[in-house]
């Protein structure tokens, strides 16, 4: 017979209850009959039942401590026994079983017999004569903690769990163990995989799970197919989203909802396509669907990229009008808009409407209103908002730092952009590709041209792994080219050095303009051809621009809403 807790086997053995108290169940925390034996409390050889139980519990693995209390403090410790507890031998001094996390469980034997482990609760030698160990002061090692057997829905929640913030290699390493302990991937599955690859934004590996999902006979769902939607918009690709949405359209199988509609929004206020992002608004109130507050921040997105604040401010109200209740990103998009010009002044305007809303805050407001002084080139200010946000118990982001370093940058002021990636780094914050690109702008533009320094930052990156794009040799070269007097044969050997660090998809033609000025046509011809010798593909095919991709869609699918 199996006892579902500790406490049901106490009662069996000391055939009363109330004697033992333990709140949680072996299934949680294992608490087996041969521990319990093991310290005293079971007197073995009178209950044979229960220490044949043994192979069947796990034993006494989790980090729980005997403490023996006397029978005056049982008030104290929020647990009276009944008055009919009986006076048996093993119960003399009752126990209670508590969480110690310092402390490290004792070791059982896997095989023990009833003699033996009445012998180790008794404190006498074993048959081996190696001395037994005290029940009060168990040994202290370490033991590996037996490994619970997982089902497909734990690991659909796990995969879930890591879907949800696109880490991929994570959702990968959940889906081999799911595989290796024999289990096959379903609907759950495969929706949360092609969810992960659309939060990482990789459309083409959303497509690719997609189609394998289709191959092992499992229908897609309509979360698959907004799933891969989202992949695309992800990225701004209008055309592969406008794509699959036709593909979405003409399943029997799915149904349409304003999820989809809003998906393809988003992808085209991520290209700042405000008229094209207007149509499908129109589009989706005449199929009867009620748009979102994140249909409506998309829209207001979308002009807020290109600039118009005028049409901004309008959807706004027409936001405020339907009855939908604007959020923080709401605001942040209206505040985004008028730092894209420049305009700081309105930009803290629409941020003290926020706070008098009763909406706080957050990372992405604050930064919004720091971008705008950072465009109308106002560090003191930029400085100062950054202050007021860190005040405020809000965590700066690596977007929060970039705009105060860039604030530096456009002024050539590279001492301060500096001690601000040293803050930053401080703050446990890795600086990105783009922190360090914004330092090599400061220096280019300091005055004299800082080269030493943007050669540190070179090196730098290269040791952090952080890739060097058609920007960071750009800037570079211009140093080399701007220096008094020029250095051309220091730019000459700076391409050499890191040209083959470069990622693949940087654009060379502004690179070869800035080799150009730094060396002089002639050198600049030579060096580019020693790089198409030297580098396996020096000027390797882009991939497809969005225009491109945009052409090849629109020849079987050419509509519009």
């Amino acid at each position: 017979m199996m006892y579902r807790s500790a406490r049901a086997l106490c009662y069996t053995a000391a055939n009363s209850p109330g004697v033992l108290r333990v709140g949680r169940s072996i299934a949680e925390a294992p608490c087996s009959c041969a521990a319990l034996i093991s310290v005293g409390v079971i007197d073995a050889p009178r209950h044979k039942m229960i220490a044949n139980s043994y192979d069947r519990f796990p034993p006494f693995t989790h980090n729980y401590r005997c403490l023996w209390f006397p029978s005056s403090r049982w008030a104290s410790t929020g647990s009276v026994p009944p008055p009919s507890a009986p006076e048996h031998p093993a119960f003399s001094n009752p126990i209670l079983l508590r969480r110690d996390r310092n402390f490290e469980p004792q070791k059982l034997p896997q095989k023990k017999s009833i003699r033996s482990l009445s012998s180790h609760a008794s404190g006498e030698p074993s048959s081996k004569g190696a001395p037994a160990r005290d029940s009060h002061s168990p040994a202290r090692h370490s033991r590996k903690r037996q490994q619970r057997i997982l089902s497909l829905s734990d690991y659909n929640r796990r995969i879930h769990r890591c879907a949800r913030v696109g880490n991929t290699s994570a959702v990968m390493y959940h889906l081999k163990c799911l595989l290796e302990h024999g289990f096959q991937p379903d609907e759950v599955t495969y929706n949360s995989i092609i969810n992960a690859c659309a939060q990482s934004g990789d459309g083409e590996a959303a497509v690719k799970w997609f189609n394998t999902m289709r191959e092992n006979g499992i229908p897609p769902s309509t979360m698959a197919y907004n799933s891969v939607l989202n992949a695309f918009a992800q990225i701004g690709d209008t055309a592969g989203t406008v794509y699959w949405f036709d593909k979405m359209a003409t399943n029997e199988d799915c149904i349409l909802s304003g999820t989809a509609y809003s998906t393809v929004i988003h992808a085209f206020a991520k290209r700042g396509d405000a008229a094209s992002a207007t149509a499908w608004f129109e589009a989706m109130t005449e199929k009867g669907f009620q748009p979102t507050v994140l249909t409506y921040s998309s829209v207001i997105n979308a002009y807020a990229k290109s600039g118009d604040t005028a049409n901004a401010v309008r959807w706004f109200d027409l936001l405020s009008k339907s009855g939908v209740q604007p959020t923080e990103t709401t605001y942040s998009t209206v505040i985004n808009a008028f730092a894209q010009v420049g305009n700081s002044a309105a930009a803290v305007e629409w941020f003290n409407k926020m706070v008098t809303k009763g909406i706080r805050p957050n990372v992405v407001s604050y930064s919004a209103v720091i971008n705008a002084f950072v465009q109308s080139k106002d560090c003191t200010n930029t400085v100062l908002w950054f202050e007021k946000m860190v005040a405020g118990g809000i965590r700066p982001s690596v977007v929060s730092y970039g705009c105060v370093i860039n604030a530096f940058a456009d002024v050539g002021d590279c001492d301060r952009a500096l001690a601000w990636v040293d803050r930053m780094t401080e703050d446990d914050i890795e600086p990105t590709q783009t922190v360090y690109n914004t330092v090599l702008k400061a220096c280019s533009l300091a005055s004299p041209v800082d080269v030493t320094t943007a050669f540190r930052i070179a090196d730098k990156m290269v040791q952090q792994r952080v890739p060097i794009n058609d920007y960071s040799m750009t800037m570079l070269l211009r140093c080399c080219a701007l220096a008094d007097p020029k250095l051309p044969r220091v730019a000459e050997e700076v391409f050499k050095r890191h040209v083959h660090t470069m990622e693949n998809n940087s654009k060379w033609s502004k690179i070869s303009a800035a080799l150009f000025d730094a060396v002089g046509a002639t050198r600049a011809r030579a060096l580019l051809q020693w790089a198409r010798r030297t580098l396996p593909d020096p000027a390797p095919t882009p991939r497809p621009s969005a225009a491109q991709t945009e052409a090849m869609y629109t020849t079987r699918h050419s509509r519009r809403p």
